[in-house]
C-alpha cells in the first residue's frame, strides 16, 4: 500500500490496517488517530509529527521507522518488536508498552507519563531526559540504557533491571523501587529524596552527589547494598 492510498482510506473512514506490510511511506503530520496496525510490519515509514492517539500496534514489527514528535497518547504497543526506530520527543503518555522489545531505539525526551512499560525490553536504549512520571516499569530491562536527566517521579520500578545504566542527574521523588537492580549504574547527582526503597541493589554504582532521604517501602527498613 502506498502513502496516498492509506491516507485516502483513512479519510473515507477506514481504520483497520492490521497485518499489512507498509514500507517506504511518508506520513509526516498525518492524522491516523485510532488506527489499527496490529501485527503490521512497518519498514522505513516516516510518521514524524503524526497524530497516532489511541492507535494500536500490538505485536507489530517496526524497523527503521521515524516517530519523532508523534502524538501517541493512549496508544497500544503491547508486544511490539522494533529495531533502529526513533521516538525522539514523542508523546507516549498513558500508552501501553507492556512486553515490548526495543533494540537500538532512540527515546530522547520522550514523554512516558502514566505509561505501562511492565516487562519492556529497552537494553542500551537512548532515553536521556525522558519523563517516566507515574509510569510502571516493573520487571523492565533497561540495562546499559542512557537515561541521564530522566524523571522517575512517582514511577513504579519493582524488580526493574538497570544494571550499568547512565542515570546521572535523574529525579526519583516519590518513586517506588523494590528489588530494583542499580548495580554499576552511574547515579551521580541523582535525587532520590522521598523515594520508597526496599531491597535495592547499588553494588559498584557511582553515587557521587546523589541525594537520599528515602522512605522505607511498606513501612519496613529498606535493604540496600551500598556502592563499593
Amino acid at each position: 500500500m502506498d502513502t496516498q492510498t492509506l491516507i485516502q482510506l483513512y479519510k473515507a473512514g477506514e481504520r483497520d490496517f492490521s497485518g499489512l506490510d507498509l514500507e517506504n511511506l511518508s506520513l509526516e503530520g498525518a492524522d491516523l488517530s485510532g488506527s489499527n496496525f496490529t501485527k503490521a510490519r512497518l519498514s522505513k515509514v516516516s510518521l514524524v509529527g503524526a497524530n497516532l492517539q489511541g492507535a494500536r500496534f500490538q505485536q507489530s514489527i517496526v524497523v527503521q521507522t521515524d516517530f519523532r514528535d508523534a502524538q501517541m497518547e493512549g496508544a497500544n504497543l503491547q508486544k511490539l518488536n522494533s529495531q533502529n526506530v526513533s521516538f525522539v520527543n514523542a508523546n507516549l503518555q498513558d500508552a501501553n508498552l507492556q512486553e515490548t522489545y526495543f533494540l537500538k531505539t532512540d527515546f530522547t525526551q520522550t514523554r512516558f507519563n502514566r505509561a505501562n512499560l511492565k516487562s519492556a525490553y529497552l537494553w542500551g536504549g537512548l532515553l536521556a531526559n525522558a519523563d517516566f512520571s507515574d509510569a510502571i516499569l516493573d520487571y523492565g530491562n533497561l540495562q546499559n540504557a542512557v537515561l541521564s536527566g530522566a524523571v522517575f517521579n512517582e514511577a513504579k520500578l519493582r524488580y526493574c533491571y538497570l544494571r550499568g545504566a547512565d542515570l546521572q542527574n535523574t529525579t526519583w521523588i516519590g518513586a517506588l523501587l523494590i528489588n530494583t537492580n542499580l548495580s554499576g549504574a552511574n547515579l551521580s547527582g541523582a535525587d532520590f529524596r522521598e523515594a520508597l526503597m526496599e531491597g535495592v541493589l547499588f553494588h559498584q554504582a557511582t553515587l557521587e552527589g546523589a541525594q537520599f532521604k528515602t522512605i522505607a517501602a511498606e513501612r519496613s527498613a529498606p535493604s540496600l547494598m551500598a556502592a563499593s
